[in-house]
């Protein structure tokens, strides 16, 4: 007990807590600074947002550490300044001296922050003992990552095949590795993993080798060799070390989750390049993602990443601002503001480009008798609206309908705009009659022209949006004439979004364009929680009349909603019919 009271009576203890405590807003500083350049770089390389987030993460240890050492020098001369100044003062001059006015107020003040230190100092020790503590238990998970690690290298299967071998030295010659590369096969992973920095290795899943095709295989192992090139996997292990002495910060655990992006993108921008076709590659990250298995945190993983992000910026689809800043309110409020700015400029540029005579010229007048109705308190009444509009075929009145979308929270009466005519939506109403389902509607009698509008709907931050815009894009006039395939990718995407009725509209949609390549996906639709979603995955799939999914669609027959049962008994015959 006496050695912990003399512990933690120390100097150094109250240095080392210091340290932390001002590590705190440091880090929150470097996080902010660093969102708002990722943010203005976001059109820059990869590679140059990954260095500057590694030298942001460098810098939230630096500083803890400057800031020890400066408090400790510090300490260390105002002891020996005191000492000095007691040994050599004058007798005559320990007499106490007359004070003036502002002396007084200064020593006051100087009390009164010498009493806040000393409450703070009681403490902090405290503080150091639980960081000390926190950092062993990181240790030991560390360790024990490091310890499987070395178990992957051990337990393999041996070689894999000459063919391979042949076309990994060619790719290392690309990337200019001069290094010795081994490459095996292991049942321990479940996908391909990038082990050691000296002499590394890379280990591939046997489910790789059957479901992959070797052009997809060729350009995931570009990506591993890419790591290799970039000595990735000392960079991580020196970033998990960082993790692991400041695994109290949570603005340390953005930063580095930052780092792991932008290192994916970087990899894969040098697959891309030297396989040179980023849409092969963007279908081989999805197939690994249904091999995926969480990869030990010192090993390079084809899977690391936001996968959705990375195959959304390999196809050219920009992803999400404001999931890449959450839990950084700084920077979100930012974000926000940026957004903002932008699309009030947007609009500000439609309006001017709008000719005076669209229909939008009586929507500008507030006291215009569609406008009233579109404000109106009754949701009947703003459906009706809505449905006036999008009969006039107006394409500049787009924009208008893709923000009704969200309108969805009040019931409104049946309008049944489109129930005449040559074409009629499969669905009346998708989850209940409101004007955003009116919207979705009329913008889906758009044809070609809203699908790039609705495609970009569904990254609103909305599901009511996101179901809607998906909805919207199956029931399309004339859908088989028109080409919706930049859809695909977003809707298959939508198929793991978190809410329900927005994965339902996805299989909805993928249904109507009835694309083989999506069948994969759509099976795998089946095996969701919500029942709803695997009854549209399956009339999907009948819909495809799509053969490969025969006995998952005989498995779904067993399933414990009715009504799955019986959609999938309906896709059986559709398929059998074929």
């Amino acid at each position: 007990m006496k050695f912990i009271g003399l512990m933690l009576a120390s100097s150094a203890m109250q240095t080392i807590g210091w340290a932390l405590l001002h590590s705190l807003w440091q880090g929150i500083v470097l996080a902010a600074l660093l969102g708002i350049t990722m943010s203005l770089l976001r059109k820059r390389t990869a590679n140059l947002r990954y260095l500057i987030a590694c030298g942001t993460l460098s810098l939230m240890l630096i500083l803890p550490v400057s800031t020890a050492l400066w408090s400790g020098a510090k300490t260390q001369n105002n002891d020996y300044d005191k000492k000095t100044f007691q040994t050599e003062m004058p007798r005559e001059s320990a007499a106490p001296m007359n004070s003036t006015e502002p002396d007084n107020v200064t020593r006051t003040e100087e009390l009164r922050y010498s009493r806040l230190e000393q409450t703070v100092n009681q403490f902090l020790p405290w503080f150091v003992l639980v960081w000390t503590l926190g950092v062993f238990i990181s240790s030991l998970r560390l360790l024990g990552v490091w310890t499987y690690t070395q178990r992957l290298k051990r337990n393999t299967n041996g070689r894999i095949l000459e063919q391979w071998q042949e076309s990994l030295q060619r790719l290392s010659h690309q990337f200019r590795i001069l290094r010795p590369i081994v490459l095996l096969e292991s049942s321990l992973v479940k996908v391909p993993t990038v082990i050691g920095w000296l002499k590394p290795i890379i280990l591939l899943p046997p489910s790789a080798l059957t479901g992959l095709t070797p052009q997809q295989l060729e350009l995931i192992l570009a990506h591993e060799l890419a790591h290799i090139c970039r000595y990735d996997y000392l960079v991580n292990l020196l970033q998990t070390i960082i993790e692991t002495l400041l695994f109290y910060h949570p603005a340390v655990w953005w930063v580095s989750r930052q780092i792991r992006n932008e290192r994916e993108n970087a990899c894969d921008d040098l697959a891309v390049t030297v396989g040179g076709n980023a849409v092969i590659y963007a279908r081989a990250l999805t197939q690994m993602e249904r091999l995926r298995k969480t990869a030990p945190s010192l090993a390079m993983a084809a899977d690391g990443g936001s996968l959705t992000s990375r195959v959304h910026r390999l196809i050219d689809v920009e992803s999400p601002p404001l999931k890449r800043l959450a839990g950084l309110w700084t920077v979100i409020f930012i974000g926000t503001f940026l957004v903002a700015v932008g699309v009030n400029t947007q609009i500000s540029s439609l309006a001017d480009s709008i000719p005076k005579d669209t229909v939008l010229e009586n929507l500008q007048t507030d006291n215009s008798e569609l406008s009233k109705k579109l404000k109106s308190s009754d949701s009947s009444e703003r459906a009706a609206a809505i449905c006036s509009v999008g009969k006039k075929g107006d394409a500049a009145a787009i924009p208008l309908l893709i923000q009704s979308l969200s309108d969805d929270e009040a019931i409104a009466a049946p309008v049944g705009c489109w129930d005449l005519g040559d074409w009629s939506p499969l669905l009346e109403t998708f989850k209940q009659p409101s004007p955003g389902e009116e919207a979705t509607i009329a913008l889906a009698s758009f044809g070609e022209m809203a699908v790039e509008p609705l495609v970009a709907a569904l990254k609103d931050s909305n599901p009511i949006v996101r179901r809607n815009a998906a909805w919207a894009i199956g029931e399309i006039r004339d859908g088989d004439k028109i080409n919706r395939s930049i859809a695909l990718e977003p809707l298959v995407s939508a198929l793991s979004d978190e809410d329900s009725w927005v994965r339902r509209a996805a299989a909805f949609a993928l249904g109507e364009m009835k694309d083989s390549r999506t069948a994969t996906a759509l099976i795998n639709a089946l095996s969701d929680e919500n029942a709803g979603v695997r009854e549209m995955a399956a009339n999907a799939l009948g819909e495809m009349k799509e053969p490969s999914a025969f006995n998952s669609l005989q498995a779904a027959l067993s399933d414990k909603d009715e009504r799955v049962r019986s959609m999938a008994r309906w896709s059986l015959a559709e398929i059998q019919d074929r």
